[in-house]
């Protein structure tokens, strides 16, 4: 366990709080209100394979992080993250081999668990699918292409009777 205060970007991080296993392959930063990524974080990114970020107060804007090529295992729940499609986007390129996403808490992601709207979603997951496509678990639950690349299709089907375009 690694245990000392430093510099974060948002300011002072006290790494007490914190979970890192030795070799820097896993870090638990949560529940620290940062918004921002500590340095040490950032230094040894290429090491890090998972990270979790549960409740602190990064959104998809503040989130900015460089390439972690490495980092198979992503936890953001309980941000401020209210644009999931600008957050996709950046870790499609950032994180290209992420396997285990979980967003559950931010106001932009509509998991059943704080919403009604399963179709919504459905949908939101779709579009992690499709973003992200090393990605295996979201929000803990199996991410299944066959089922995802069924319902895309049929969606596509119903559509264009609907319209009745047939192109």
């Amino acid at each position: 366990m690694h245990h000392s205060r430093c510099a974060s970007r948002s300011g002072t991080f006290d790494w007490s709080k914190s979970s890192v296993d030795e070799s820097l392959r896993v870090v638990d930063i949560s529940n620290q209100y940062l918004t921002s990524l500590p340095n040490l974080v950032i230094e040894n990114r290429q090491r890090i394979e998972h990270l979790i970020l549960d409740g602190n107060r990064f959104s998809e804007h503040s989130l900015n992080i460089p390439l972690f090529a490495n980092l198979v295992t992503l936890s953001l729940n309980s941000n401020r993250i209210q644009n999931v499609g600008i957050l996709l986007e950046h870790l499609r390129k950032q994180c290209p081999k992420l396997t285990f996403l979980s967003l559950i808490g931010n106001p932009g992601w509509p998991h059943p668990v704080s919403t009604s709207d399963f179709l919504m979603y459905s949908s939101y997951r779709k579009l992690a699918a499709h973003y992200l496509p090393e990605l295996k678990f979201l929000d803990s639950t199996v991410v299944s292409r066959r089922r995802i690349l069924k319902n895309t299709l049929s969606d596509s089907i119903n559509r264009k009777n609907t319209t009745g375009d047939v192109s």
